[in-house]
This record gives structure tokens, sequence and C-alpha cells, in this order.
């Protein structure tokens, strides 16, 4: 599998689709970003949209940034109006026992914009391994 893969995996008997992102040198940890459905990635995007529109100085903004969102929207034809969630992305690699195939693949544009994502947000919210990962394709 290589960055920009769509697989599918079982959680709690339904599929859940997920962008492959990368694998730690070491093994043990996969990194995978999930794409909810087109439901609640809509209301992910009214809630930054809402965001967007608060003062700077709004203590409710301040809030709302304690939470930390990462979260790029797909143009890739078969996702458009999705997601891909970027935060706590580390997976124990076991997981990847459960996942059927590699079904679809997100284009150039998507997985330009989910390594840039990645290597803007702060040290603190992405896995050390990720961000080396991700800056080694640069």
């Amino acid at each position: 599998m290589i960055l920009g893969d769509v697989i599918q995996l079982y959680e709690d008997n339904e599929v859940v689709e997920y962008v492959y992102l990368d694998a730690s040198p070491e093994g043990g940890s996969i990194f995978l970003a999930k794409i909810p459905n087109i439901i609640y990635s809509q209301q992910v995007l009214k809630q930054q949209e809402k965001r967007e529109m608060l003062p700077k100085t709004s203590p409710t903004l301040r809030a709302l940034n304690n939470k930390l969102y990462f979260f790029v929207e797909l143009t890739t034809e078969d996702f458009k109006k999705r997601l891909a969630m970027l935060s706590n992305p580390e997976y124990d690699e076991n997981k990847l026992q459960d996942y059927s195939e590699t079904v679809n693949r997100l284009c150039e544009e998507d997985i330009s914009k989910i390594k840039n994502e990645i290597l803007k947000a702060p040290k603190s919210a992405m896995p050390p391994k990720l961000i080396e990962c991700m800056e080694k394709l640069k």
C-alpha cells in the first residue's frame, strides 16, 4: 500500500473507509485517515464555517481551538463532500488484518493536501513518525 490508497476496515459490523498514510519504519504502527460518511463530514464543515465567523478574540473560538481537528476536504470524484480526518491517525498494524483490500485511490491533489496539512499542523498534534514519513515524501 502507498500514500493515498483507500482501504476498507470493518468496525462494529460496519464498513469504514480509511486513507492509508504510511507505516512506522520500525513496524508496529500504521497511519490512517478516517473518511467519515457524508453526513458527518458536512457537520464538521458547518462547524468549521461557524468557527471562522467568530471574532479572533472570542472565548468560544479559543475553546474550539483547544479541540484539535485536522482534516482535508476531498475532491476525488468518489469522495466529494467527504473529509479525510487526520486527528489520531496512529493505529496498531494488526488492525490491517481486518482490511479487505485497496478499494480506491485519492487524486494527487488530495494526497498533496493531506501531506501539507500534516506538515503544517503543530508538531504536538501529529505523531513524530508520521511527520518524519511525510517530510521524506516532499
